[in-house]
């Protein structure tokens, strides 16, 4: 059963969207990250203010676990050693000025009507959790945390995912949505949605996104159906090779492996929503 306190265990037996993330990136390094252990996971900053943020819009409760540090760096074996005695008590470690950083982004999207009406009509933070007995030796379920969803009077879901990014810019955004695999993500939850609640008969797909610095500018983009659906095979692909895997080589190319460079269509009007 994945829950709250397991979720980002190793080997808690559940297959996620950011792990089928690594091993599109190498099925080694996924071997190392997801299931031996044998890299340790660090956050980045960004990883960092957007789960402070996340947090604190959708999980106040869990942002009573993050302590500002009393120093303004870590350099000193003092600060070090504090940093370290925290965290060992499992406490999130931040700087003063990240604190005001991670407020003034939620404190934006806060403001705006839109995330209003999610916090009074959504259900927010949800562990969604299929069981699977198709996924190999090292996995038993398929399972993700969702933002926010509502299931209309006539079975239309909407799905939104919050964000935080350098610029709410459409153009922008939309590459970083490709690259870092938001679309195969929310295509990932409507199939857990799907499973959970037959009755869904579509989807409506949504990215709230908030710049991590003034002026604060957030976004609502809509997203069209057909960026999310055409994930699907290459979702299916990475998990057959997933449940199929025995060696979890490191990842090899060949001259056939190629990939031509060519330039990139810059006109992209796939997204409704602000500029």
């Amino acid at each position: 059963m994945i829950n709250e306190q397991n979720y980002y265990e190793l080997n808690n037996k559940g297959l996620s969207q950011s792990k089928i993330k690594l091993y599109d990136l190498c099925p080694n390094y996924f071997y190392r990250s997801v299931i031996s252990g044998e890299v340790a996971k660090k956050d980045t900053k960004s990883f960092m203010v957007g789960r402070e943020v996340d947090s604190i819009l959708t999980e106040m409760d869990k942002f009573q676990n993050t302590i500002i540090a009393p120093y303004d760096d870590f350099r000193s074996k003092e600060a070090r050693e504090w940093k370290a005695d925290q965290e060992a008590q499992g406490k999130n470690v931040i700087k003063e000025d990240e604190y005001q950083n991670i407020m003034a982004v939620a404190i934006a999207v806060q403001d705006t009507d839109i995330w209003k009406d999610i916090e009074k009509n959504f259900i927010m933070q949800e562990i969604i959790q299929i069981p699977d007995n198709t996924l190999g030796e090292h996995f038993d379920c398929r399972y993700g945390k969702i933002d926010a969803y509502r299931i209309d009077k006539d079975g239309i879901c909407d799905l939104v995912d919050l964000k935080t990014a350098l610029s709410a810019n459409k153009k922008k955004f939309f590459y970083k949505a490709q690259d870092l695999g938001y679309f195969k993500q929310l295509k990932w939850y409507s199939q857990l949605l799907q499973e959970k609640y037959p009755q869904i008969k579509g989807f409506r797909y949504w990215f709230v996104v908030a710049e991590k610095s003034e002026p604060y500018k957030v976004s609502l983009f809509k997203v069209p159906e057909h960026l999310i659906d055409e994930c699907e095979s290459d979702l299916q692909a990475t998990v057959s090779l997933i449940a199929n895997d025995k060696e979890f080589k490191k990842a090899n190319i060949t001259w056939l492996d190629a990939i031509e460079l060519s330039p990139v269509d810059d006109n992209i009007d796939w997204f409704d929503g602000e500029e």
